[in-house]
């Protein structure tokens, strides 16, 4: 099968054209040839382009190979160029060479020509893939710096040596310096509260490979210490020496005070529910179903159960006294409805008695309205029923008193 061939061939003889036109297609191509021979009729096919292979004679009357050569390389650095030419000496040749030609070929030779240019279609092709392939990278590069520098996490590229290569302006925010020059002039153990963390750290990350959330100190510009997780590799070189590092800073410090304050707050809650009569449970809403997932410590003085012997979705109701357990489970119901209810009902203590408590609870939505969670609080108030009930008694036997009396 023929190969197609765009061929822009620069010569005043329309014979010594249709000669090599000829000459190609008896050695398989298939021109599609445009003869010019002024500069004007040159620039003209060019716009036209693009060509895969440009031939010129060296002399002509109102042209040159030198000048089509020039023309060509001003638009063009890839589209090989081949002298076809009667007699060219071999300086000229050599000139005609260095300014960009690729071969050249005399007119008495030109089964010379079909070589010289599946040669240079091949050489062309690799440039072109070569020229692809750096622009590639190029781009690539260039989106890869990009996201370094603009990445909202601190990134930093370092020495095993401690010289640090490469910092993002994320990075030089989180330290405190003025600029990423200003950063990247000291070591990076200089950025370390303490220095002989540098080397732990280098070591683990030679050592493995990889080391994540690796948590150290560091000092920023204006002294203050600061918090941070250290996460990075190594890359390496084919014998595996560690070339660099790189990774990312995150800042943990109101993190990890939030967290502090956190367990502060909790701590003191806790001793305030220790103290306290009410034991402070909560449920998950799964559904139509109530889910134990926590019950305050004090739930084992006041109702002898530890809060692990509470969780889960059948405690509940198989503690309640069978007299009272219908009742109180539609009122756990009603929460959907009412939101907040509270009921009393008897609750069996682990030593197998029966306690009275006061159940107040209040259903928890999320942002979409859905129900999440139910936080409530019993209350022993067994002595109060028993002081009620001795009431109602005095109350029932007075009254019976001073019905006798009148009878009397």
């Amino acid at each position: 099968m023929a190969i197609p061939l765009r061929l822009l061939a620069v010569e005043d003889s329309e014979e010594d054209a249709e000669l090599l036109v000829r000459e190609l297609r008896r050695a398989g191509y298939e021109p599609r040839a445009r003869r010019v021979d002024t500069p004007a009729a040159m620039s003209a096919a060019l716009d036209e382009g693009p060509w895969d292979l440009v031939t010129a004679d060296y002399r002509m009357p109102q042209f040159s190979g030198t000048a089509a050569l020039s023309l060509l390389r001003e638009r063009d650095t890839e589209t090989p160029f081949i002298f076809v030419s009667g007699t060219i000496g071999e300086d000229i040749a050599v000139g005609a060479m260095r300014a960009g030609a690729q071969d050249y070929v005399l007119k008495g030779n030109l089964t010379r020509l079909a070589p010289a240019i599946e040669r240079e279609l091949r050489e062309a092709g690799l440039r072109r893939e070569r020229r692809r392939a750096e622009e590639a990278l190029q781009q690539s590069e260039a989106r890869f710096r990009d996201l370094f520098d603009n990445a909202p996490i601190a990134l930093y590229r370092t020495l095993p040596s401690g010289e640090i290569v490469d910092a993002n302006a994320a990075l030089v925010r989180l330290l405190g310096y003025p600029d990423r020059e200003a950063l990247v002039r000291g070591l990076a153990s200089e950025h370390y509260a303490d220095a002989e963390d540098r080397r732990r750290w280098a070591a683990r990350v030679q050592r493995e490979g990889e080391v994540m959330g690796f948590e150290v100190r560091l000092r920023r510009a204006d002294g203050r210490e600061i918090l941070v997780e250290n996460s990075g590799r190594a890359v390496c070189d084919a014998e595996g020496r560690a070339l660099y590092f790189e990774g990312c800073l995150v800042d943990i410090t109101e993190r990890r005070r939030a967290e502090q304050d956190l367990r502060a707050t909790q701590a003191r809650l806790a001793q305030v529910v220790a103290a306290s009569t009410a034991v402070i449970y909560v449920l998950e809403v799964r559904g139509e179903e109530f889910i134990s997932t926590w019950v305050s410590e004090n739930i084992a003085s006041i109702l002898g159960w530890s809060p692990e012997e509470t969780l889960g979705p059948s405690w509940w109701p198989d503690h309640i006294h069978p007299e009272d357990r219908e009742e109180a489970i539609a009122k756990r119901a009603a929460l959907f409805r009412e939101g907040l209810v509270g009921s009393e009902y008897r609750l069996r203590h682990k030593d197998g008695a029966y306690r009275w408590v006061l159940d107040e609870k209040r259903l928890v939505r999320d942002a979409a309205g859905e129900p999440r969670e139910v936080i409530g609080a019993w209350v022993d108030v067994t002595d109060k029923k028993s002081l009620e009930a001795q009431l109602q008694q005095s109350q029932k036997m007075e009254a019976v008193g001073r019905l006798a009396g009148g009878i009397a």
